[in-house]
């Protein structure tokens, strides 16, 4: 299952996503990242970067099992379309990535939130380990549980980096690891 959510909603209802933008008069980039209680950085040995993002998908798979998670909320930090640098020549994993993102029905501009349920994760997972490693997506993709528990993203490496929003979630996922 995915549900594609407008940008400007899934902030008002997930605020605790980290969101980034370029401030003209400051000529920077401003930041919003949540408070968190702790922050882990999980990295799979694999001897490939294919391997190692579908260790990340099947292991991501199994802690949101155990987590009692059914879905997910997907969302980049900047406003810029999933599909912006489709047009590029990437690599055949980037290619697969962007042909997966329109088969969701993912038009050219959308640079909203998406609601996947954790069977559909696993694949998107994949997808979005290539996106990040080639740069083939501009914005950081954050995802969080529902109950905005945790903030997850996978980053060029393959690594997952997991911000644990309270003490209640922190023990539980510190006993799953």
């Amino acid at each position: 299952m995915v549900k594609l959510i407008e940008r400007v909603e899934c902030i008002r209802i997930y605020p605790i996503f980290p969101l980034r933008k370029y401030n003209k008069v400051i000529d920077d980039e401003e930041y919003f990242y949540p408070h968190n209680f702790s922050f882990f950085e999980l990295t799979l040995e694999a001897k490939s970067f294919k391997q190692r993002a579908k260790l990340v998908a099947k292991s991501l798979k199994k802690l949101f099992k155990k987590l009692g998670v059914d879905s997910l909320v997907f969302l980049g930090d900047e406003a810029i379309a999933w599909r912006f640098r489709e047009h590029i020549d990437f690599v055949k994993p980037v290619e697969k990535a962007f042909k997966y993102l329109k088969e969701l029905k993912i038009k050219k501009k959308f640079c909203g939130g998406l609601e996947l349920d954790i069977e559909e994760a696993v694949c998107f997972w994949e997808h979005l380990a290539w996106l990040s490693r080639t740069n083939g997506i501009l914005p950081y993709v954050h995802f969080i549980d529902k109950k905005q528990n945790l903030v997850l993203s996978i980053c060029q490496y393959g690594n997952v980096h997991v911000s644990v929003m309270n003490e209640k979630t922190d023990k539980l996922f510190r006993h799953l690891l």
